[in-house]
């Protein structure tokens, strides 16, 4: 893996993958995240493409990129800038916290993990310190409701349901 460190930013390159994609996605989550500041001057095309190892044809298809979605901007004989105001960012932002929570939710249900425990992991780790460690594991209170569990329920029952816990089979819902 290949690394540069660009303002607050540290580029990583994963080989694998393709490296103008990566320089794209990186600065553009840099400047979402504040790591590169609006007016901030990123290193030239040949600076970076030296630093990273890679062709400089693509740096520049990622400044191209970039500055197409108007995160970047160049100033001739100056250099290539964060953008002053870069366009959506609030929406941008939104949409990358979607798409980040679309995944783990995906990989919550996929454990079988249930939607209280998941939240309740979601808020710790929000609260936790970069880096921390999981909390124990500890026994579910309950075993989770699973889409196939609810399909015979009518939405009186799938109430019913989440407020008493799967553990009182009723009549007429089979399990």
């Amino acid at each position: 893996m290949l690394r540069c460190t660009v303002g607050r930013l540290e580029l990583r390159i994963d080989p694998t993958r393709p490296l103008y994609m990566q320089i794209v996605e990186q600065i553009e989550r840099g400047v979402l995240r504040g790591l590169l500041d609006a007016g901030e001057r990123l290193p030239s095309v040949r600076q970076l493409s030296l630093a990273l190892g890679v062709n400089p044809n693509t740096v520049a298809r990622a400044y191209r990129e970039l500055e197409a979605a108007g995160v970047i901007e160049t100033r001739a004989g100056s250099g290539t800038f964060v953008a002053d105001d870069v366009a959506g960012a609030h929406v941008r932002r939104r949409e990358l916290a979607w798409e980040a929570t679309a995944v783990w939710s995906k990989e919550m249900c996929d454990l079988g993990v249930s939607v209280d425990e998941a939240l309740e992991m979601a808020r710790r780790a929000l609260l936790s310190p970069p880096g921390a460690s999981p909390p124990p594991a500890r026994p579910p209170a309950e075993q989770p409701v699973t889409p196939a569990d609810r399909s015979g329920l009518t939405r009186s029952e799938d109430a019913a349901e989440s407020k008493s816990g799967p553990e009182a089979p009723r009549e007429g819902v089979q399990r």
